[in-house]
């Protein structure tokens, strides 16, 4: 559950991926690469094109995201669903991104 500078759905730190080790964005970054098996600077797990997201689909920065958000389910411009830590959840309390509007909402 990624303790690094990920920005993870379970993130307790500013983690990207779900289980990010480092500074990668893949779910399980091996190396500097930023997909799961590494195929060039791709940021999905399975590395098509330059999304952020676990199977790529534009760029977003969740697995399930349809706009530009950084949450898994994308409501608003979150980081995490759970992050606990820097990120931006949708439980944040204070100056997070919250999709319950603790702070900045910027949820739908």
């Amino acid at each position: 559950m990624g303790r690094g500078e990920n920005f993870s759905t379970k993130g307790r730190g500013e983690n990207f991926s779900t289980k990010g080790r480092g500074e990668n964005f893949s779910t399980k970054g091996r190396g500097e690469n930023f997909s799961t098996k590494g195929r060039g600077e791709n940021f999905s797990t399975k590395g098509r094109g330059e999304n952020f997201s676990t199977k790529g689909r534009g760029e977003n920065f969740s697995t399930r995201d349809r706009r530009e958000n950084f949450r898994t389910k994308g409501r608003g411009e979150n980081f995490s669903t759970k992050s606990r830590g820097e990120n931006f959840s949708n439980k944040g309390r204070g100056d997070n991104v919250s999709a319950k509007g603790r702070g900045w909402d910027w949820s739908i």
